[in-house]
């Protein structure tokens, strides 16, 4: 039999706010490389920090935690993972870096397309977890 998920909203707020925190971290470890690789093509760093609107700031705390997620797994460079998406979202490797790093909202085409990735990436992951619990018997049998 597989766990049941909870589907009650503070569930899910709670799960928001951990995947914010996760991101947040998650980018504090990579700024050491972002600024290299900026500094490494000549360009200056951009500390600006864009404000969302909240259902664009949801979008971008599901996007930032599947690509980190990704990246991490493929052990690829945020550049190379910018690339690889961009074929796979249709939007250029520049608008994914600043979507991503908080620097600039996006056009609703582009917010629109980034949201269809989000939506595939996060039922591929639900999937396989889903696979995971499904095959896992977990007994209390102490």
């Amino acid at each position: 039999m597989s766990p049941q998920i909870p589907s009650d909203p503070s569930i899910k707020n709670i799960e928001k706010s951990i995947l914010a925190l996760t991101n947040d971290i998650n980018r504090m470890r990579t700024e050491t490389e972002w600024k290299s690789e900026i500094r490494s093509q000549g360009q200056e760093s951009t500390s600006h920090r864009s404000e969302y609107p909240d259902e664009t700031e949801t979008l971008w705390v599901e996007f930032t935690a599947l690509f980190d997620e990704r990246r991490k797994r493929e052990g690829r460079s945020p550049t190379k993972m910018y690339n690889a998406l961009a074929d796979e979202i249709g939007l250029s490797p520049a608008t994914l870096a600043s979507f991503y790093r908080h620097q600039r909202s996006p056009q609703r085409t582009s917010l629109d397309k980034i949201g269809t990735w989000v939506e595939k990436e996060g039922k591929k992951k639900d999937t396989y977890f889903s696979n995971i619990g499904s095959s896992n018997e977990f007994n209390n049998d102490s």
